[in-house]
């Protein structure tokens, strides 16, 4: 599962604003993003460091992910980091 946290990463969204050209996207504003849900779901295949994909940051670990889904609706959701725990809001 992929979880949109719910606090917004500012120091992140700058990095990648600054790299858009390089990174071959473009940004919404930071109103538009899907907080505090479940937003898709990807196979984790490798964890490693030095991954060499666009979005790696300085010599970071990336997990590798294949067969990525993106969820048509965003399923509200509480998240927390350890333990690793999702509590859904399906009602």
């Amino acid at each position: 599962m992929i979880h949109a946290s719910k606090t917004f990463n500012r120091e992140h969204y700058d990095w990648i604003a600054q790299n858009e050209n390089r990174l071959g996207c473009q940004l919404p504003q930071p109103e538009d993003f899907v907080q505090g849900a479940l937003i898709g779901e990807a196979t984790i295949t490798d964890c490693v460091r030095g991954h060499g994909s666009r979005w790696a940051m300085n010599d970071q670990y990336q997990y590798v992910l294949k067969d990525s889904k993106k969820y048509d609706k965003p399923i509200p959701c509480k998240g927390t980091i350890f333990p690793l725990f999702f509590e859904p809001n399906l009602l």
